[in-house]
């Protein structure tokens, strides 16, 4: 199964990301996910500081949302690559 390594950098101002949304609406979009499980997995990158592991419906889908993220603005640091096949 296909899936993305992602990992956030955030600009935090108190307990609020900034620039997350559109991660999570990329998330929904490109990877098929729900809302809940979209902000599971970025709430988790940026609060917990980890790299997730986000199954993709398709290596085509991962490759659309790797390269969707890859237009997005600097703030905050998103990194997208391919995870495990």
């Amino acid at each position: 199964m296909a899936s993305v390594k992602l990992r956030i950098e955030p600009e935090l101002c108190g307990a609020m990301s900034i620039g997350t949304a559109r991660v999570v609406k990329l998330l929904t979009q490109h990877l098929e996910l729900g809302l809940e499980p979209a902000l599971n997995y970025v709430d988790r990158c940026v609060f917990s500081a980890e790299e997730v592991d986000i199954p993709a419906p398709s290596a085509a889908a991962a490759a659309r949302f790797i390269s969707a993220v890859s237009c997005l603005p600097p703030v905050p640091n998103v990194v997208a690559r391919a995870g495990s096949a």
